[in-house]
């Protein structure tokens, strides 16, 4: 057997090619595996989409809190007396 008959796995014995029935099914298998895969991916996608907003509206959050704090510790040391 050449290189590339190896290679490829062409020049098999015992191994029948597919029907054309057989070749449809598995395609229809394939096609409905990589539409869940996508809508797994797009969910994802979402989540982090989702997160990366609510992270970043959380951080402004705590700063705006820390912003808050600073400011009354200041009003109370100027206006303790």
């Amino acid at each position: 057997m050449s290189f590339l008959g190896k290679m490829f796995g062409t020049g098999k014995k015992g191994e029948k090619a597919p029907t054309t029935g057989e070749a449809i099914q598995k395609l229809r298998e394939t096609e409905e595996m990589l539409i869940k895969k996508q809508e797994f991916l797009e969910k994802k996608i979402e989540q982090v989409n989702f997160l990366s907003i609510s992270g970043f509206s959380l951080i402004i959050y705590n700063n705006e809190l820390k912003i808050k704090k600073n400011i009354f510790a200041v009003k109370t040391i100027l206006f303790k007396e």
